[in-house]
Order: C-alpha cells, then sequence, then structure tokens
C-alpha cells in the first residue's frame, strides 16, 4: 500500500498528529503466519458481508490464545491485497496492548486512524495544516475534539473506509479510555455518511460484548487444519529427523489437546521439540492439559524447564523474563540486552558485558519472541504476563529493586555530568548513542516506588549530581522523536528534590530533607517541590511535604498555587488533600483567576464540584473577564454550567464588556447553552457587550445566530428591543443582510417603521439604498420574492410605501420612463378624482 504523503511538510504535520505506527507490528504478524491459516475465515459468510456490505460492524470474539490477532493481521493483509492501490477506499487498523499505555490513550487511539487515513490523501486538507501552523510553533498538539472532527472530515472524503482494531480487551480502561474509544467509532460508523466498516476482536469480556450487541458477532476459535499446519510448518522447519519421523502423532494429540487454543499449540510443542526419545514425546503427550487451565500447567512446565538449566542460564533467563514483565513499556532488544550488561554501581558502561540476543531466546523455554520489524522482544501471549503477574511473589520476587538499580546506575554515568542538551537534535543523539537512556530516564521513578530501595546511597548519591538529576528530568520531560528533530529546548533548573517529589519517592525525600535541604526551595521560575508534586498527583509526597512545613499557598509561575497546579493537571485526589488542608481558595494568578475559575476554564467538573462544595466563592471576577459562570459560557461547557446554575451563580453577573452570561452565550452553535440559561431565568432584556447595549435577541442578529432568535423569540424577548442607536432587531437584520433573520423577525408582527437614530431611516428605506430587494419585498409583503432592476422601486411606490421624501423624489425620477409605474399611478389618479 502506497502512501501519497511522503513529502518532508506532509510528514511533519503527520508526526505532529501523532508518532504511534502499527505498520511494524502488522509486518511482523503477518511474517508469522504460517501459509494457509485463515483462509476459513476469509471466506466465511459474516466476512464476505461484512466486506461487501455498506456500514458493517462484525465483533469477533475468542477465548485467550485463539489466534485472534494473526487472523486480524489476515484481515489487514487481504484488504491491503485487494483495495490498497484504490485511493478511494481508506484502510487505517490499530493492535491494542496493554504494555503500550502511554501511546494508546483515547487521543493516540484516534489520531492514530487519522493519520492513517491522511496518509493515502493526494494532499493535507486546509484545515489541518491551519491547525497544525496554529499549535505546533506553541508545542500544543492538536486537540481531541479537533481529531474527532478531523477524523470525521477525512472518513468522508473515502468513498469507503475500513476501521480494524485488534484486542479491545487490552485497551486501558484508565480514565475510562476503552468506553470511550468504542463509543467514538461506533458513533463515527453511525452519523458518517459515507460508508464505513469496523472489524474489532476481543476476549469475551462482557462489558466489551455489550457495546456490539446490536452487531453481528463472529465466535474465534483456532481450526484444526489451522493447528495442523502450524505444527507441521514447526516440525518441518526444526530439521528435526525424530520429528518428521513422528510428525503425523505430534500433530494430532497437540491438535486434539489445543482444543481451539492456538497458541497452547505453540508452548506444547516448545515443551517436545527437544525431547530425544519417541518414548519421551509420547509420554509429554500423554501428559498435555486441556481446558483454560492448561496454560498455567504449561507455564508452570516451561518455568520448571527453564530452572533446570544450569545456573547461569537460570539466572539469565529470570532476568529476561523479569525485565520483559516488569517493564512500563515493550523492550527492544538492545534496550533489554543493554539493560542486563549494566553493573550496578559502575561509572560506565562496558560493551564487553553485552549478552548475545540468541542465548537470551534459548533460555526462555520459548516464553520469548522477538517482531523483527519493529525490533520489540516481549512475551509470547497476554496470558504469559498475566501468569507471571499472578505468581510474581515466587518467581522475581524484589526485582523491582533490580530495575531500579540498573536505571539509576546508567542515569549516574559519568556521560551525563554535560547536564541538559540545549536542542532537540542533540538530545536525539544522545538517546541514539546511549541505548538505555530513554527507557531509563522516563521509567526509573516508576520501578523506584515499587521497590524498596528509596532511600538508597546510589539513588541520593545520583539525586545530588545537579547536572545527571537536570539531565535525567529532561529526557523524562522531552518526548522520544522518531521524525524530525529540530528546534531549541528549554533547560528546567531543578534539584533531587525536585525530580524525586514529581517521581513520588516518599522514601527518597525524607532521606533528602534530613540532610537539611529547605523544603520550599524554588526553580528558577519558582516551582517548588508541592508544586511538582501536585502537577504529578503525588499525594503521598504532598502529605510529607506539608508535614514538613511546605508552604501550602506559596505562588508559582504565573502566580498560580499549588491548588491552582492541582487544578489544571487534573489531579483530583491531591485537590482534596489541599483542600482539607486549608489551601487558600481565593488565591488568584496572575490573570485574576481563582482555582474555581481555572476549574470551569478547563471543564473540570468534578474539581469545580470539590471547590464549590467547600466554599468557593462563585462571583470572583477574573481580571478583564467575567465570573466562573461567564468563563463557563465562554467554553460552552454545559455540565460546568449547569453546576453554577445549580449552585445558584448569578445569572446577571457582567464582564469586562457589561455582557450578561445570556448576551455573551448567543452565538451560533450555542443553543444548548442560550436554553439552559433562559431554563434557568435569564433576563432576556438585559444590556450590554460590544459597547452597544445589546439585547441578548440584537445579539443573536449581530452573530447571525438564527437557531437561538428562535428560542429568544419563542421565549417572548421583546421583538422591539432597541440598542443606543435605536435599532431594532428588524432595522439590524436589514442592515446586515440577514434575509432568514428578517422574515423570522417581520412573520411575528416586528414594527416595520422603526427609525434609527442616526440615518433617520426604515428598515424598508435601508434595504431599498442597498439594493436588497428580496429583503424589502418581506418587509413590505412577507413573502421573499426576488426581483430584479428597478422592479424593487416599482414594488414600493406603487403601493405607497413611506420611505423619506428624498429618497421617494430620487426614487419616482429613476421611474419616469417605466411604464408599469405610470399606467399605476394613472389608475390610482383616476379612482382619487372618482
Amino acid at each position: 500500500m502506497k502512501f501519497k504523503l511522503d513529502k518532508k511538510d506532509d510528514l511533519e504535520v503527520l508526526d505532529w498528529i501523532t508518532k504511534v505506527d502499527y505498520g511494524p507490528q502488522q509486518s511482523d504478524f503477518v511474517r508469522k503466519r504460517q501459509p494457509g491459516t485463515g483462509t476459513w475465515l476469509l471466506s466465511s459468510s459474516e466476512y464476505q458481508t461484512w466486506l461487501n456490505t455498506r456500514k458493517q460492524v462484525l465483533f469477533c470474539s475468542g477465548i485467550p490464545g485463539a489466534g485472534k490477532t494473526i487472523l486480524i493481521s489476515i484481515v489487514i493483509d487481504h484488504l491491503k491485497t485487494w483495495f490498497g492501490d484504490d485511493s478511494t477506499i481508506g484502510i487505517a487498523y490499530i493492535y491494542c496492548n496493554f504494555k503500550r499505555k502511554d501511546e494508546q490513550n483515547i487521543y493516540d487511539l484516534l489520531a492514530s486512524l487519522l493519520k492513517q487515513l491522511l496518509r493515502s490523501l493526494d494532499c493535507l486538507p486546509d484545515n489541518l495544516r491551519q491547525l497544525y501552523n496554529k499549535h505546533q510553533s506553541k508545542g500544543a498538539k492538536i486537540s481531541l475534539e479537533d481529531t474527532i472532527h478531523s477524523l470525521q472530515a477525512v472518513v468522508s472524503i473515502y468513498t469507503k473506509v475500513f476501521i480494524i482494531i485488534d484486542a479491545l480487551d487490552e485497551c486501558q480502561v484508565d480514565n475510562n479510555c476503552r468506553t470511550k474509544f468504542i463509543s467514538d467509532i461506533l458513533k463515527l460508523h453511525a452519523r458518517a455518511d459515507s460508508d464505513i466498516n469496523i472489524f474489532t476482536t476481543s476476549r469475551p469480556i462482557l462489558g466489551i460484548k455489550e457495546k456490539f450487541a446490536n452487531y453481528p458477532i463472529l465466535e474465534i476459535l483456532a481450526r484444526e487444519e489451522d493447528v495442523k499446519r502450524y505444527l507441521e510448518g514447526q516440525i518441518a522447519q526444526s530439521d528435526d529427523m525424530l520429528l518428521s519421523k513422528h510428525a503425523e502423532l505430534i500433530t494430532t494429540e497437540i491438535t486434539q489437546a489445543v482444543d481451539g487454543m492456538f497458541l497452547l499449540a505453540q508452548l506444547y510443542f516448545e515443551s517436545i521439540k527437544n525431547k530425544t526419545s519417541l518414548k519421551k514425546i509420547k509420554h509429554a503427550l500423554a501428559n498435555l492439559h486441556t481446558g483454560l487451565e492448561a496454560y498455567a500447567h504449561a507455564y508452570q512446565e516451561a518455568m520448571e524447564r527453564i530452572n533446570g538449566q544450569n545456573q547461569d542460564s537460570m539466572a539469565l533467563a529470570t532476568q529476561v523474563l523479569s525485565w520483559i514483565t516488569c517493564a512500563v513499556r515493550p523492550l527492544t532488544t538492545s534496550e533489554l540486552q543493554c539493560a542486563l550488561a549494566v553493573e550496578i554501581g559502575e561509572p560506565s558502561f562496558d560493551e564487553e558485558n553485552f549478552p548475545y540476543m540468541t542465548r537470551m531466546l534459548s533460555v526462555c523455554a520459548g516464553l520469548v519472541t522477538i517482531d523483527e520489524e519493529s525490533g520489540i522482544i516481549r512475551l509470547v501471549h497476554y496470558t504469559t504476563q498475566e501468569y507471571f503477574e499472578k505468581h510474581w511473589s515466587s518467581l522475581f520476587f524484589g526485582f523491582q529493586n533490580e530495575i531500579t538499580n540498573v536505571c539509576v546506575t546508567y542515569l549516574s554515568y559519568s556521560v551525563f555530568e554535560a547536564g541538559p542538551c540545549e536542542n532537540l537534535l542533540q538530545i536525539h543523539k544522545r538517546r541514539q548513542d546511549n541505548i538505555l537512556y530513554d527507557y531509563a530516564g522516563k521509567n526509573w521513578g516508576n520501578h523506584a516506588r515499587a521497590s524498596s530501595v528509596g532511600g538508597s546511597p546510589l539513588i541520593l548519591s545520583f539525586l545530588e549530581s545537579v547536572p545527571k538529576v537536570r539531565a535525567a528530568y529532561q529526557c523524562y520531560r522531552v518526548p522520544s522523536f522518531s521524525g524530525f528533530v529540530y528546534g531549541w529546548i528549554e533547560k528546567e533548573f531543578i534539584i533531587g528534590l525536585h525530580l524525586a517529589a514529581l517521581l513520588g519517592l516518599v522514601e527518597t525525600i525524607t532521606c533528602i530533607l534530613a540532610t537539611g535541604v529547605d523544603v520550599d526551595t524554588e526553580t528558577d521560575d519558582r516551582m517548588t517541590p508541592l508544586m511538582w508534586a501536585a502537577v504529578a498527583g503525588r499525594v503521598e509526597v504532598v502529605n510529607l511535604l506539608l508535614a514538613n512545613g511546605a508552604s501550602i499557598d506559596a505562588r508559582g509561575p504565573g502566580g498560580q498555587t499549588p491548588l491552582t497546579l492541582a487544578v489544571v493537571y487534573g489531579r483530583l485526589q491531591t485537590l482534596e488533600v489541599l483542600v482539607g488542608r486549608k489551601a487558600n481558595l481565593e488565591a488568584r494568578d496572575w490573570e485574576g483567576k481563582t482555582a474555581l475559575a481555572k476549574a470551569v476554564e478547563l471543564g473540570k467538573l468534578e474539581a469545580a464540584e470539590l471547590l464549590i462544595r467547600k466554599g468557593a466563592d462563585l462571583e470572583t471576577r477574573a481580571d478583564g473577564g467575567g465570573s466562573p459562570l461567564n468563563l463557563a459560557v465562554e467554553t460552552r461547557n454545559l455540565e460546568v454550567i449547569a453546576l453554577l446554575l445549580k449552585n445558584n451563580a448569578n445569572l446577571e453577573s457582567k464582564d469586562v464588556l457589561d455582557a450578561t452570561p445570556l448576551v455573551k452565550a448567543v452565538r451560533p452553535g450555542q443553543v444548548d447553552v442560550v436554553r439552559l440559561l433562559i431554563e434557568a431565568g435569564a433576563d432576556l432584556e438585559a444590556q450590554g457587550g460590544l459597547s452597544s447595549e445589546l439585547t441578548p435577541l440584537l445579539t443573536s442578529v449581530r452573530f447571525r445566530a438564527l437557531d437561538e432568535m428562535e428560542i429568544l423569540l419563542r421565549s417572548g424577548a421583546n421583538i422591539e428591543a432597541k440598542d443606543n442607536k435605536n435599532r431594532t432587531p428588524l432595522w439590524l437584520a436589514t442592515k446586515m443582510g440577514d434575509l432568514k433573520a428578517v422574515g423570522m423577525l417581520v412573520k411575528p408582527g416586528a414594527h416595520l417603521e422603526t427609525r434609527d437614530s442616526k440615518h433617520n431611516r426604515t428598515p424598508l428605506a435601508w434595504a431599498v439604498i442597498k439594493g436588497r430587494e428580496a429583503i424589502a419585498r418581506v418587509i413590505w409583503t412577507g413573502h421573499p420574492i426576488r426581483y430584479e432592476g428597478r422592479a424593487i422601486v416599482y414594488i414600493l411606490l406603487t403601493n405607497g410605501a413611506q420611505v423619506d421624501h428624498d429618497l421617494e423624489d430620487q426614487l419616482r425620477e429613476l421611474l419616469l420612463e417605466d411604464d408599469r409605474y405610470r399606467e399605476k399611478k394613472r389608475e390610482r389618479e383616476g379612482r382619487l378624482r372618482a
């Protein structure tokens, strides 16, 4: 499948949307497929219906290890083969992975679909390039809302779109991610005018199956023919005479035992492939377990084989399995090799200690595999991870200490004494030159929190080195790069206490404070340790620092307090602690905004609820702005507005332009906000905003908010309201040339003869002057008929319209040659004489 967007400028925008790429995984899975397997799915009636029918969703449910992921790769490969060269058909796919939480949040999941569909277009849509130009220079990403809107727009470009998602059960549940993701893709499917077909797989988890209850479901089990093909292929590759001679026995017995679980075939073959006699093979085959518990028995048997090796091999296998199981994210082969080569406490890396990958694989009894395209080394299946986590204490007890010490040793190497890098290119090169640097810098804190070595001399010594601390923090903060790496970066001048607070290292902080370090030590931008803890939501650290006298209302960047920072970063538990410790709820930042104002501005509903419940003032006005209700109207957040109204926020509070929330709300697309405010009792005649004393109705005309205007009229807004220039809604609509608005105002009886104070003209006169014939006709007769040329003059004067005297004389002169006018005039004069 050829990607069309391959220019440097286009790739920069695509990388800005998200750097996540599932292409390498697809290539690895296709490579591992045994030829001929999975054809049953492609020829099934369910798949053919999904493939050839508009707007289909097919949900494939299967037990662990049934081969769902390989089948998904077969589907994707089939679609690419058939439609890859068709520019009118879009294909996007995602492989959910429990180890990729950082890059599989709701934003990145949807952004990946967007990126993949964009790559096959001839050119980027203008709106996306505009978003990039607007946000990228500020270091900001595309928002979730813009991502969803852009995805909807891009889908509409194609005549058909295929979206394939594997392992929804492995999609993270934190922050309700999985539920939101399923909901968003199904909404996209339901609302799109174009043809979207969705194909998903998952374990049979009730909460997921319920989401797809209204769509076809296909149960996935490993087919006997596929299992046999796999085993026959493995036997052929082994080039072992004993296995080849008894291939039929082996394939038959294992196929019968696995009962639809493809992974078991892999594990069982691994358990017998090194047997040295037929008797031993038969004995192993006779003791194969069946059913879901078979996995536990297979893994237990594999661990027994590992522990039966010599001491060095067993130790190496334990290290490999422990690192892969504990790692926060998937590790590359080189990262794991580097981690195993680190000698704890040594000042530099010794390349002679680097282990061979073939050896690392051979000692792990088939429980580890390598994805060649991506270079990732991983456990063979999610169930392997689950087994190790369940039996962690007996298999790998204390290994978090080991990983922590390895990471800290690496970050303490003398090569990092130079401190942080000056620009993105330098830090990119540092990551390339120091293989474990990215993983250690970003994740050592995670391992340290799970360890019991927080107060070790190794960690404390590292944190005493300011250059190394700042280098490690820079690595933690700056995203990993796979594309373009240009631009300068700010260097944060922090010390060990700040980094420990950010990472949540309670034991470490206790040791640092015992040395006499000031608990309120500030960085150059006035960030205290308590602020760092508030930003990261480290509740235990917050309590520890406050117990040691930290200033709860200290002012940091932008005048923000720890309370405000907890709101900004959505740290609700931290917010509860700070409120409970009597943090000042009314402290203002440099924009005059309180913590409640920031919660409202950012749409942090739960934070706003908590602050209001604890007594935050609902009427405090920000500098140059309004009350929290005014701010909520600006952000169009209905839930926050409803919360403020429920707690009796002042409906008539005014902002710096003297506009009430209702006046402020009357803009196109704010029907629900306007309705909510009106139902709460907002004054329909309050004036203000834009220095023109506009009522909400006048404002709706000014901003062409027709739906909002309709609600205001139905709710009894004064149709004859006037601004400071004596202009009514009808007059203003006529001046703006808004035919629909004029019709909406004339129909319920708007007065036609009101004159403005500046020109002393009626709406009708203004329409004539501007040549707005359709509007003039609506005002005069209520029927929007278009006339051309001087017909407008004929309509007005032959019907006796009252217009300005000077204007009337001019219009009559224009009509001297109009036969229809002269005839009409004679008829009227004749009637008068009679």
